[in-house]
């Protein structure tokens, strides 16, 4: 009787401990037991996977069409991975009440693999980084950052500590000398070369992180992975993080709003205030653009917001101190005869910059396979257009630009395309009245050359026939074609013009070679400019508008 009566008690013990034992351990704390289990790895595709309380796991990955892994991870997002080939590493757990093992994901490695000379994207919300790299190039995450590998050798990593401490302060810890300042992501870094690697210091404030970013500068295929490495530094993109939470946003201390909601500003004036509102979970955004702080300075704020709160750019409080050497000029040297237009010796450094800054970033800007051949700056309204063709096509871009750091934010305004009976079609958006002084750039094999248009003066281009000229400012003109005998006509005149007869100079191509004469004729005067060996330039109008029809002449452009 009395041994039934203890294991009456023993049972009933047992019951009242699973039943009132503590709670299942978290994920997190299941990692910590990790480490006396063998690494395994598997290599297939990652899958969404179906919610089950019975069950542990976020994510599958399909080995082959009969085996399918239940996997997880606490350190990195595996929604970055759907749809993707790579090979996992971690443990295997068999967890209480779950009906199948879970596999917890340490590392992961893309294997998009075949050097078809493409770049992949990629984006770390929890680093807090994004940037594209050659598919040469294997893709490694951890929780301690990226390494890009290659060949067997480990090209570049990315290390991210989490700390708040300054970019100076962090680099006293970890280097012995002071490194040479330079722009990584539109962030004040630090970079140092030695022999056997070049070694990059960026921080992210929002965020609270340093990266160190470092290129193992083997001699085995040098010089071509150095150009990749350098490809990718100016992909590498920081990401801003929402940090402040609550009902006011915007406003002089650019409150963001938290994630699931946005902000809804009481108006459009700078240092606006406004109250977060919620917005449906497609909507909502994680991360604001980023948008790079002025390069050179130690205070800066928000000078502007979009509508969800975020900052659009910002103004620096303190007296610049530039970082970078100054971004070599593309413009060279006027087009044309020494009768052309002459060099602009004190140009705005504004205008060259944004002819710089688009150069650079052209093939993201422009369609691809297009063909750049003609930039147009109105640094008055803040205007460029960029003059290119596309499939035999050839088309005219108008964009804004706002500064951003030391570059530029370009925004699409308008879209023409070459016309039949007119000069330019527009296509999509809002054609925008130029009212100052423009500055036309030709571009040929990625370099620009300036072309001045006199204050006077207003610009006339034909994109059939490939050339451009000036007239007075105040004027109109109109294509008339073919029309008399002539490879092209067209007229100018103080009033809009129906017909030929109406326009008070007018502009031929005429087929023959050019003698260069200046002739004149009662009351009319003419001048020639040579074109091609088969064709020249006609310039014709009454006498009292000689110096006018010289000035068009000089300015004549054969693109």
């Amino acid at each position: 009787m009395k041994t039934i009566i203890k294991i009456f008690f023993v049972i009933t013990l047992l019951f009242t401990l699973v039943g009132c034992g503590e709670k299942p351990p978290t994920l997190e704390d299941r990692m910590a037991d990790l480490e006396d289990q063998d690494l395994k790895s598997y290599t297939g595709v990652i899958e969404t996977f179906d919610i089950d309380i019975y069950q542990d796991g976020t994510h599958q990955i399909r080995v082959d069409e009969d085996e399918m892994i239940i996997i997880q991870s606490p350190t990195i997002n595996l929604n970055n991975y759907i749809g993707k080939e790579v090979t996992v590493e971690g443990s295997m757990q068999k967890l209480i009440d779950n009906k199948s093992e879970v596999f917890t994901v340490e590392k992961i490695k893309l294997e998009e693999a075949g050097g078809s000379g493409e770049f992949n994207e990629y984006e770390n919300k929890r680093f807090g980084f994004r940037f594209t790299y050659p598919d040469i190039w294997e893709l490694f995450e951890d929780v301690s950052g990226i390494t890009l590998r290659g060949n067997g050798v480990n090209w570049v990593t990315i290390d991210v500590f989490n700390t708040d401490v300054e970019l100076d302060d962090f680099i006293a810890s970890h280097e012995i000398e002071d490194g040479t300042p330079v722009t990584i992501g539109g962030q004040r870094s630090l970079r140092y070369i030695e022999s056997d690697e070049i070694r990059i210091y960026s921080p992210n404030a929002s965020k609270e992180k340093i990266y160190k970013i470092t290129f193992q500068d083997s001699e085995e295929d040098n010089e071509a992975q150095k150009d990749l490495f350098y490809s990718f530094l100016e992909s590498f993109t920081i990401l801003i993080s929402k940090t402040k939470e609550g009902e006011k946003c915007g406003g002089e201390e650019n409150l963001i709003c938290p994630e699931d909601f946005r902000c809804e500003l009481e108006s459009g004036e700078e240092d606006a205030e406004g109250i977060c509102v919620p917005v449906d979970e497609a909507s909502a955004n994680l991360d604001c653009p980023f948008v790079p702080a002025p390069s050179g300075c130690l205070e800066y704020e928000a000078k502007s917001f979009n509508k969800d709160g975020c900052p659009t750019s910002y103004e620096c409080l303190d007296e610049p101190n530039p970082i970078e050497d100054p971004i070599e000029d593309p413009i060279g040297d006027p087009i044309g005869s020494t009768t052309g237009p002459q060099p602009v010796h004190n140009r705005s450094t504004t205008g060259d910059e944004v002819v710089s800054v688009f150069l650079k970033y052209r093939d993201k800007i422009l369609p691809e396979e297009s063909e750049l051949s003609q930039l147009e700056v109105v640094e008055a309204q803040n205007l460029i257009a960029a003059v290119y063709l596309l499939e035999d096509q050839k088309y005219r871009t108008l964009f804004s630009y706002t500064p951003s750091a030391n570059e530029f934010n370009f925004e699409k305004e308008a879209h023409f395309e070459a016309g039949e009976e007119r000069d330019w079609v527009l296509v999509e958006g809002e054609d925008i009245r130029i009212t100052h002084e423009k500055r036309v750039v030709k571009v040929s094999g990625g370099q620009g050359q300036i072309q001045v248009i006199h204050e006077d003066m207003r610009l006339y281009e034909n994109p059939h026939k490939n050339f451009s000229l000036q007239y007075p400012k105040n004027w109109y003109y109109r294509s008339f074609g073919s029309i008399e005998n002539t490879v092209w006509t067209v007229g100018f005149a103080e009033k809009p013009l129906d017909h030929i007869s109406d326009a008070i100079i007018s502009a031929v191509i005429l087929d023959g070679m050019s003698f260069g004469k200046k002739e004149m004729k009662g009351d009319s005067y003419l001048v020639e400019v040579e074109r091609d060996d088969d064709s020249h330039f006609l310039l014709e109008g009454p006498l009292e508008m000689k110096d006018v029809i010289d000035k068009m002449a000089r300015t004549i452009v054969q693109n």
